[in-house]
């Protein structure tokens, strides 16, 4: 009978411990998140593609200019040097002042948001 009853412990602790096991597993895939979180760092393809896109529109034709920026080129750079000299703008290590004034004006000009401009 001793042994009976130890196999039946034994059985009752298996299933038990089966149990847990699948609930702490499906609890567990219920609230851990989907996806893993984007690092915050800056991304060097984003960068890039940041890059070609504000020099077409600050250096090619004078039409992206002003339907991008609402403003001529030359009316743009001389805002830009007005705000680097009087230090109400600074360069950052990823994002030049021109950049930070060609986000704003776009923003400013056509109601855009600024989940736009990442």
């Amino acid at each position: 009978m001793e042994g009976e009853q130890e196999k039946n412990v034994r059985l009752f602790c298996s299933a038990a411990l089966a149990v847990a096991t699948i609930l702490v597993t499906y609890f567990g895939m219920l609230y851990l998140p989907r996806h893993m979180p984007t690092p915050h760092e800056p991304s060097a393809i984003r960068d890039l593609y940041r890059h070609a896109h504000i020099n077409h529109i600050l250096n090619g034709f004078s039409t992206s200019c002003t339907d991008y920026l609402r403003m001529h080129k030359g009316t743009f750079f001389l805002l830009a040097k007005i705000m680097r000299e009087s230090y109400i703008l600074q360069d950052t290590i990823h994002v030049s002042i021109e950049k930070q004034l060609a986000m704003f004006l776009h923003i400013v000009g056509h109601k855009s948001k600024n989940r736009v401009m990442r």
